[in-house]
This record gives C-alpha cells, sequence and structure tokens, in this order.
C-alpha cells in the first residue's frame, strides 16, 4: 500500500545508530539462528523484501554474529527505512504526523500490517505468542507506517530473547531472597515462568508484595480521569496511602516556556491521614495520539506518596520500576514499587531485568516539623522582610516539591539564602552579582556601593573594588577560567568583621560545586545551630 499521504510529514530525528544497537544487542543472545540465504527467499517469497535488497539485508544481517529473529527483524526494519525514507540507521524518534489521516486510511494500514505479521508468522520470524499479542495491539494502536510496527517488533522480540525461563527463575529467586516476593507468591511465580506467561519483567510485579505496573495505553486521555485513576493504583499497594479529596490543576510553566513551547505542569493534592500535600510535576497536553511523553510524570508524580511515608517515618519508599534491558525511552510502560533500602541493592546489578529509581532513605523533615521550622525561622525574625504574599508562595512551592533538608525549606523564601554554583555563570562582572546578591540577603545590613569588576577569562587576574561606610575595598582575585576564587569569601568575611556588622555570611553545607550563604546574627546563628534547623558546611565532616 501506498504511504505518500503522510511521507511528506514524517519527522526524522537521527540520535544514534539503532541497527547497530540491536544488533550489539542481539549477538549477546544464544538462541535459534537462520541460514542467511534461506530466510531471504522466504522472505522474498512472502513479499515482504524484493530480490534487489538481498545485498543490503545481508550486509545489515551480517552485523549480528548469530542470525536470530531479532537479528532478521532489525535487518528488515532497516532495509524498510531505507526504502522508505532513504535512510538505514536513522532512529532516536521518528515523528508522524497524524493530522489529516482518514479513518480509511487507518483501516488500510492496519489490514496492511496484519498481512505482515501473517507473513512474518508463516517465515517462522515470529512465533505465535508474539503474533498474538501484536495483532491485539493493532486492534488499540495509532499505527499509521509499517516502520513503526517493526521497530517494536525488533525491539520485542530481542527483549523476549534475552527474558529466558533460566533468568527469570534468577531473578524471581533474588526477588524472595530480598523479600520482595513472599513465599506466598513464589510457587505461583514460578508456574507462570515455567507456562511461559511472563512476557514481560513487568508482569513480576503482580507477585510482588508492594508491586504495580502501568500501561497507559488502557487509561483514558483525559487527565480528569487518568491522574486520579493512577494515584489510586499506587495508593493500593501500601498500608497507609490511602487518599481522599484528590483535585489537580495545570498551570503553565513560565521558566521553561518560550515563544515557541508552552511547557506545563501539574499540581495534584490529596489528603492522607488528616493531612494535605501537594505535588507538582510536568504534563503534556500536546502529544499526538499514541504518544505517552508527558501524559504522566512518572519520575515526579509518585513522589507525593513518598512524603506521607517521610511523615509516617516509615522505612519504606516508594520506587519508579523500568526494564533494565530496553531501547531507548519507552514512555507507555513503567511500574511503581515500595522497598525498603536494604531490598534495593538486588536492582543495582546488571542481571537485573529492572531497574529502579534512586530514593532518599535518611530521615527527612516530616511535614510537622516542616511546620514547626518555619514558625521558628518567623519567631528569630528570619522571615521580618517576607511579605504576606510571598510567605503563602513559599510555603505552597514546599508542599509542591520534596524537602531533603531544612536548607531546602528555607531557601523557598525570598532574600534568604543565596544559592550560586562556584563554576560562575556570569562572566562579565560575577563578584559585582554576587555582592550584590550577598546585600539581599543581608538585607542592607551588608551594604557595598560603586562595586566595579573588571573580571575577563583572558586574563589572570581581575580587580575588584567597593566602597561601604565611606572606605573603599579592593582585592586582587584571581582567574581560573569561570571558577570562582576561593579568596574571595574570606575577603568578604574580613571586611563584615572590619565593619562590626551586626551579623556574619555563614556557609551552608554544599557538594563543593554549589555553594549556599546565608547572613544571620551571633543569636539567630546559635538558636539555628541548637535546634539543628539549619546545616552548615563544618557541619558536614
Amino acid at each position: 500500500m501506498s504511504y505518500k499521504p503522510i511521507a511528506n510529514a514524517i519527522t526524522l530525528m537521527p540520535h544514534f545508530r539503532i541497527c547497530l544497537l540491536l544488533f550489539l544487542f542481539v549477538m549477546m543472545n544464544s538462541c535459534k539462528t537462520h541460514n542467511i540465504d534461506g530466510v531471504f527467499e522466504k522472505l522474498v517469497d512472502a513479499d515482504i523484501l524484493k530480490k534487489r535488497q538481498r545485498s543490503a539485508f545481508k550486509e545489515y544481517l551480517d552485523y549480528s554474529s548469530r542470525q536470530s529473529n531479532s537479528a532478521v527483524l532489525a535487518s528488515i526494519y532497516a532495509v524498510k527505512l531505507k526504502e522508505h525514507f532513504g535512510k538505514s540507521s536513522a532512529l532516536g524518534f521518528i515523528s508522524f504526523d497524524t493530522t489529516g489521516i482518514t479513518d480509511e486510511f487507518k483501516r488500510e494500514t492496519r489490514q496492511h500490517l496484519i498481512t505482515l505479521l501473517n507473513k512474518l508468522a508463516l517465515c517462522g520470524i515470529i512465533d505465535s505468542t508474539t503474533h498474538n499479542l501484536f495483532t491485539k495491539k493493532l486492534d488499540a494502536s495509532t499505527y499509521v507506517h509499517e516502520i513503526q510496527l517493526l521497530k517494536e517488533l525488533t525491539m520485542y522480540t530481542a527483549y523476549a530473547e534475552t527474558i529466558t525461563p533460566e533468568r527469570l527463575h534468577n531473578f524471581a529467586d533474588s526477588l524472595v531472597i530480598y523479600g520482595i516476593v513472599p513465599d506466598a507468591n513464589n510457587a505461583r511465580l514460578r508456574d507462570a515462568i515455567n507456562s511461559r506467561s511472563i512476557t514481560s519483567p513487568f508482569n513480576v510485579l503482580d507477585y510482588c508484595t508492594h508491586g504495580v505496573s502501568f500501561d497507559l495505553a488502557t487509561y483514558s486521555d483525559d487527565p480528569a480521569i487518568y491522574l486520579s485513576e493512577i494515584h489510586e493504583k499506587v495508593a493500593r499497594i501500601f498500608p497507609g496511602l490511602n487518599f481522599t479529596d484528590f483535585h489537580f490543576r495545570i498551570e503553565v510553566d513560565s521558566v521553561m516556556s518560550d515563544s515557541s513551547y508552552t511547557s506545563r505542569n501539574v499540581v495534584v493534592s490529596l489528603k492522607c491521614n488528616g493531612r494535605a500535600y501537594r505535588q507538582k510535576s510536568f504534563i503534556s497536553l500536546d502529544s499526538n495520539e499514541g504518544d505517552y511523553l508527558g501524559k504522566i510524570d512518572e519520575q515526579e508524580f509518585y513522589q507525593i506518596f513518598n512524603k506521607v511515608l517521610v511523615d509516617q517515618q516509615s522505612r519504606y519508599r516508594l520506587y519508579l520500576v523500568k526494564p533494565n534491558l530496553s531501547f531507548g525511552a519507552n514512555y507507555r510502560y513503567f511500574g511503581i514499587i515500595a522497598l525498603q533500602e536494604k531490598q534495593t541493592d538486588m536492582f543495582r546489578y546488571s542481571t537485573s531485568l529492572l531497574d529502579i529509581s534512586y530514593e532518599n532513605h535518611d530521615q527527612l523533615p516530616t511535614s510537622g516539623q516542616i511546620d514547626e521550622a518555619i514558625t521558628f525561622y518567623q519567631q528569630i525574625g528570619l522571615l521580618d522582610h517576607v511579605t504576606a504574599q510571598s510567605m503563602l508562595q513559599a510555603k505552597e512551592n514546599i508542599a509542591m516539591v520534596s524537602m531533603n533538608t531544612f536548607n531546602d525549606v528555607l531557601s523557598q523564601f525570598p532574600d534568604v539564602i543565596h544559592n550560586f554554583d562556584t563554576e560562575l555563570a556570569n562572566l562579565d562582572d560575577p563578584y559585582r552579582e554576587l555582592l550584590e546578591s550577598y546585600k539581599a540577603i543581608s538585607r542592607g545590613v551588608f551594604n557595598p556601593t560603586d562595586i566595579s569588576d573588571n573580571f575577563n577569562t583572558d586574563k589572570e587576574k581581575t580587580i575588584l573594588e567597593f566602597e561601604l561606610n565611606g572606605k573603599t575595598y579592593t582585592k586582587t582575585l584571581k582567574v581560573d577560567s569561570d571558577w570562582i576564587d576561593a579568596d574571595f569569601f574570606s575577603f568578604v568575611k574580613a571586611v563584615v568583621e572590619e565593619n562590626q556588622l551586626p551579623g556574619s555570611f555563614y556557609y551552608l553545607a554544599g557538594d563543593g560545586q554549589y555553594a549556599s550563604v546565608i547572613f544571620l546574627t551571633d543569636e539567630q546563628y546559635a538558636k539555628l545551630k541548637e535546634k539543628k534547623l539549619l546545616v552548615f558546611s563544618d557541619d558536614i565532616q
């Protein structure tokens, strides 16, 4: 059938050599092999390939040390890619503009793809399980081109060739040893492996005590429907996560948007155990049919439940689960599992069939402790300059994202903590900019004026000069590419001490790349140290 109606609408975005990656992958597999000439003749007889494509097919197949079914499919994919679009190794993403595609065209495409599946099955390239699975997928899919089907078939088959009963049993052994699959479910899991009912590692989550898998294709495309359904499904995997009063709002992310693109966030709110929780994450309302990127932010949305677990002082955290062996990003499928920290070790090995996110099991500030800390910050005068509107906005920001430390909490309020990268972003006058920020967080107590900074990365030194209390201060600082000179900090400290200002600049715990500074009176510093409501740099050993 003809693909001309959409041929001009296709967008190829080269990112890496997909065929080479596929071939490298299948080379690791120990599976059924084919005689190259024999399988090519079958493909020609079935009218999948043309005789003139023999050399190209053989060239692609020669990349693999074993001519497995996935290698054959990868070669067909490469030949067809070149046939339709003049490229045999472009991928990353192949995006189809479906605007104007008629229902008749969709029906014709579906019939063509069913015929292609039947031919591949008759040639012995796909088995009956794969044939049945993809026949069902065609009923619910939005394929508009055979390239889409061939790509998914290739990846699915290559992956399936690695999901052998032996590997699944070994993986199940670890799940049982680590207490992730309970003894009561072990026998059922083994039976499923032996009967080859496990077609994806995600199926294993069904046998875990606290796991659940998601296929976004099975959910409505209306956020008003699917957002609550997904959150409810997550809440059921672990005690104490059930919630009420689910609401959401979608808002434009002005920071990430520009004239050509509008980025949006969704803010979910719910009530759990009598306390209100909120979480902000990315959402896309512009995805094409069948494109699941941004339908839900799989990396962030579940963190609302980790806030609940932190408040419960639970040993568990929720983790995002993705396949450990897959090609590129697949936003349609993912899983969520609740684990203790000691249970995560088994997923960090290359032999694991599932990969999990990294979560924090430290004793993080609870919602109650955060509320108490904010009250204390107000009592000692740290937030006297914050307007009522800014106070509400800061508290909203705190509620919407995860707070790993009290430093994160206080950073949400304006002109209290200045966070900066020690690899300077401003290469024109970075020290002037820093001094202005120091002035802001001291609320004018430290008030340098007439600041000059002749910073130039082509020079070895720069001269910083400013006036304070009628005196001119000058400091020569080293220029080391775009890195800040540490002498700047000691220079500012000496100036503050010389002027006997009612307070000092204190540096908070950081990672060496990023620094944070706050201006405190001696009394504020002593009280914060005593209450441990900030982590200072000297607190880190």
